[in-house]
């Protein structure tokens, strides 16, 4: 009984190791597809004729709207679907049209 309670213990932290690391990875991921939203969206933003003080309001929008998105990779951030999400956020973010 003694042996298998030693077994056990390891077993269970290294589980726990790799559950913290799993999550660590995660939020690295996370992390850089919002960088990668943030900085195509900047382009677009400025491509678009937004202006330039709302620009940070509309692209946080935007790379939250990719994060809720569960299904989406780096590789699913085009140029094509950004622009569609960035006039959502110019809408979302500033309903009267004045940032524009």
């Amino acid at each position: 009984m003694t042996s298998r309670l030693y077994l056990l213990v390891p077993t269970l932290l290294m589980l726990a190791a790799c559950d913290a690391a799993a999550e660590m990875a995660g939020d690295t991921i996370e992390t850089e597809m919002r960088r990668g939203v943030i900085a195509q969206c900047e382009q677009v933003a400025e491509g678009a004729g937004i202006a330039a003080g709302r620009v940070s309001a509309v692209c946080q929008c935007s790379a939250d709207k990719f994060k809720a998105d569960k299904n989406i990779t780096l590789a699913d951030i085009g140029r094509e679907r950004l622009r569609g999400i960035v006039e959502t956020c110019v809408a979302e973010t500033d309903p009267d049209g004045v940032g524009r």
